[in-house]
């Protein structure tokens, strides 16, 4: 990079002997070097054609950098119209200034509207003999100067610097400072923003919009493309939005998506389909591909009128992994009923390079029912559901309860009901002491509510400190697979994390009881068979062993024994059917393992516990990085 280059552009060059070549598919741009051409390298990254050939990279390296670059180019591009516009608005207000009759954008035409409109120009009152510049002094009678002041144009304008000022600007012929008008900036732009903002805030709320709605990324760029348009502009019809405009949009997002269906061929995608009833009762059956570039929606079926068995879902995934391609799919991934279990295996069957994959929520949210069902975990969160109707039930009571917990809640909804409870109980156990001195107070006791029996009750439940020692156990042994649950459920891609957050999660719970095999024992026997026989899956293995994060620190190519050595070989052997290319792929995980070659790099060193791991597995991109997993 030059030394003194600015534009972050500079960082996809390369300079060798006073030329510039692109840093990944080494084509010289010619005007390069030190004293030029980053124009022509930015084009030739965005794959804008004309002047220089787009980049031919692979896409899984370029694509993001193209993305980024032509963002930078738009943002030059409408920061130089801003400028534009800006300084010719500059230059309209200067004529204003120096010429009062000037028309300033065509004021004279604008119709009148029921607020006073703040661009509207109010001119000042004639010039008369008696409001002129004293710049022409004219001749005046005694009663003038003896009894009026003289009025002039400057008056309607204030100065640039004070009378004290060293450096003003002085009019030398009458000794008074220049002036200007600050009305143009200051007034009439404060009050033109004030209606604008009235009118915007009148036009939400009786569309009766979400607040947060403000936060959109599109919001902002919709303001500054209507203030570039200039006055008389006039918004869409309720037509265009859904006619014309909606048609454009959705144009416009199936080219988006093509670099995402592009992307599959690169890194494997997964294919997730989830069933849901609809207002009308209707069975909806919705199918997505997830990559790691995004997830998008492929279609929606109603099956309302059809028996939802394992051969109709399984006639709906063929269809579906045939038009996303059999040679792009790494898995697929469904909910754990035995329609979907009994279609993922017939899939499978005749797909031998896919996986089925359980949904891992699904299976934690089974593994936290399982936990639940056990009587004295079942008995103390019936115990803890009743405090909380009681108070939830009960207007003054729960404004009591707020008012003695700080305003905190304690009902805790989650993405599960099981989760609910245990985030419910966990929120009680930090409010224990609030409770019980809540329950003390002399506002309850002289309240009408304690000498009801149901008051009597809520008040024993909460002062039992048996309860509060079995709901602090729950708590202690539920919280990690809760975490492990947020994991999953969000939008970070956690194929190359499930692994170790299970074990880390039993981990916990052991440590929570101290090592007493009689007290976590059951529990990592309800963990352990819902892992077994449904979450676990060799994919989980290969995620795991190919996640730098934990590839480095275990030292999982030391000792690649056991489950996790023999999920990663199941995957090769299944996915990758030519023996040749398995040897390949055998000796990059040999690279791999001892970081050498790319994986040897510093900047492949630093983004190992900076990099998320994608969703998907696919051994032939591990040449390219492992791009799959961000290795």
């Amino acid at each position: 990079m030059p030394p003194k280059a600015k534009d972050a552009a500079w960082v996809h060059a390369e300079i060798v002997e006073g030329l510039m070549y692109c840093k990944y598919c080494k084509k010289c741009i010619k005007g390069g070097g030190p004293g030029g051409g980053i124009h022509r390298l930015k084009e030739h990254l965005a794959g804008i054609r004309g002047q220089i050939k787009p980049c031919e990279a692979p896409l899984h390296i370029i694509g993001p950098i193209r993305e980024e670059i032509k963002k930078s180019i738009e943002d030059y591009q409408q920061e130089k119209a801003r400028d534009k516009a800006i300084q010719a608005e500059i230059g309209k207000r200067r004529n204003f200034a120096a010429n009062p009759t000037f028309d300033y954008e065509g004021s004279s035409s604008i119709p009148s509207v029921g607020v006073r409109d703040p661009f509207r120009y109010v001119s000042p009152p004639p010039v008369t003999e008696n409001t002129m510049s004293h710049s022409q002094p004219q001749p005046h009678s005694h009663s003038q100067a003896r009894g009026k002041k003289r009025t002039t144009i400057q008056s309607y304008f204030t100065p640039t610097h004070t009378s004290g000022s060293d450096n003003a600007n002085v009019n030398v012929s009458q000794g008074q400072p220049y002036h200007v008008q600050p009305t143009l900036d200051d007034h009439w732009k404060k009050q033109c923003r004030e209606v604008a903002y009235e009118y915007i805030a009148r036009w939400w709320y009786d569309a009766d919009i979400a607040f947060n709605a403000a936060r959109s990324p599109y919001y902002q760029p919709m303001w500054d493309a209507i203030a570039a348009c200039g006055r008389g502009f006039k918004g869409p019809s309720m037509h265009d939005l859904r006619g014309s405009l909606l048609q454009k949009e959705v144009a416009s997002i199936n080219d988006y998506l093509k670099d995402y269906k592009l992307s599959w061929a690169v890194t494997g995608c997964t294919i997730m389909s989830d069933g849901w009833s609809d207002g009308k009762n209707r069975n909806i059956i919705n199918f997505l591909v997830s990559c790691p570039q995004g997830t998008m929606f492929l279609r929606s079926v109603d099956a309302s009128d059809r028996i939802k068995d394992a051969t109709l879902l399984f006639e709906l995934l063929d269809e579906v992994v045939l038009e996303v391609g059999v040679e792009n799919v790494v898995q697929v991934v469904t909910d754990n009923a035995s329609n979907y279990v009994l279609a993922g295996k017939m899939l499978e069957e005749k797909h031998k390079t896919i996986f089925w994959t359980p949904c891992a929520a699904h299976c934690i949210d089974l593994m936290l029912e399982d936990i639940g069902k056990q009587s004295w975990i079942k008995n103390n969160i019936e115990y803890a559901k009743n405090i909380t109707k009681y108070i939830y039930n009960h207007s003054w009571v729960l404004s009591l309860m707020r008012k003695n917990t700080n305003n905190r809640e304690l009902l805790r909804p989650a993405v599960t009901r099981f989760a609910t409870h245990f985030l419910t109980l966990q929120s009680m156990v930090s409010q224990a002491q609030n409770l019980q001195k809540m329950f003390a107070s002399d506002e309850w006791n002289t309240s009408q509510w304690a000498r009801r029996q149901d008051g009597k009750d809520t008040k024993r439940r909460v002062n039992d400190p048996t309860f509060w020692r079995k709901a602090a156990e729950i708590v202690r042994i539920a919280e990690p697979l809760v975490k492990v649950l947020r994991l999953v459920d969000g939008e970070k891609l956690a194929m190359g994390y499930i692994y170790e957050a299970m074990d880390q999660a039993k981990e916990q719970i052991r440590a929570a009881y101290k090592d007493r095999v009689t007290k976590y024992g059951p529990i990592w026997e309800i963990i352990d068979r819902r892992w077994n026989t449904q979450l676990h899956r060799p994919i989980h293995a290969a995620g795991y062993f190919l996640n730098p994060r934990y590839h480095y620190k275990v030292r999982l190519g030391q000792d690649l024994t056991g489950e996790v050595k023999d999920g990663l070989y199941e995957c090769l052997e299944r996915m990758v059917p030519s023996e040749s290319e398995q040897l390949e792929i055998h000796r990059q995980i040999s690279s791999f393992t001892r970081a050498t070659g790319t994986f040897g790099k510093n900047l492949a060193k630093m983004a190992r516990d900076n990099d998320e791991p994608g969703n998907n597995f696919n051994f032939q991109s591990l040449k390219f990085n492992c791009l799959k997993f961000k290795v």
